[in-house]
């Protein structure tokens, strides 16, 4: 369902220019009209990630205009010029849906159950923010590689004080078309 949601978003946005509203869509009255979750979209050619996005705080009315807003927001990413109206075809979406309930709050990466979590991160003192997705990286992945993969990305050193950052466990409802 989200993976066409963002699908239909992407076609509409990249022929027109214009964010397509809820109605043109065809999910105006859908049920997720009434939830507020975390969505985090990737797209993907030819295997490999080519845009992403997603926030650690929803801030649009509900679920579905928060998927919308990422999938825009992907075509923003600096890798994004790999998608075009006319390859969007061949674009492969993934979309994950975290429910507050989805989410601890965790002492260190040690905690982290990397077969069925991803994590955030987030900097108390660096202002940085990264975020690995559940079963995004390849199996047998341990706590401490996806730590060290989330301070990359945040451009964090692994040897900091714990204090220094909040961690989080996430599980999530993945969709995808592949």
């Amino acid at each position: 369902m989200y993976q066409n949601l963002v699908r239909s978003t992407l076609k509409s946005y990249l022929e027109t220019g214009v964010i397509p509203m809820l109605s043109d869509l065809g999910v105006a009255e859908h049920a997720d009209m009434q939830t507020r979750h975390l969505v985090f979209v990737t797209l993907y050619l030819n295997g490999a990630v080519v845009a992403s996005s997603g926030r650690v705080h929803a801030i649009q009315k509900h679920t579905l205009s928060e998927c919308i807003d990422n999938a825009v927001l992907a075509l923003k990413d600096s890798r994004a010029g790999a998608v075009t109206a006319a390859n969007l075809a061949n674009v492969r979406i993934r979309v994950d849906i975290v429910q507050s309930s989805d989410r601890r709050l965790v002492a260190n990466h040690s905690e982290l159950n990397p077969r069925e979590e991803g994590m955030i991160l987030l900097s108390q003192n660096l202002a940085k923010l990264a975020v690995v997705l559940p079963k995004i990286v390849t199996p047998g992945t341990d706590s401490l590689e996806i730590f060290r993969i989330l301070c990359q990305k945040a451009g964090m050193p692994m040897a900091q004080d714990p204090a220094d950052y909040v961690l989080y466990a996430i599980r999530s409802t993945v969709y995808t078309d592949f």
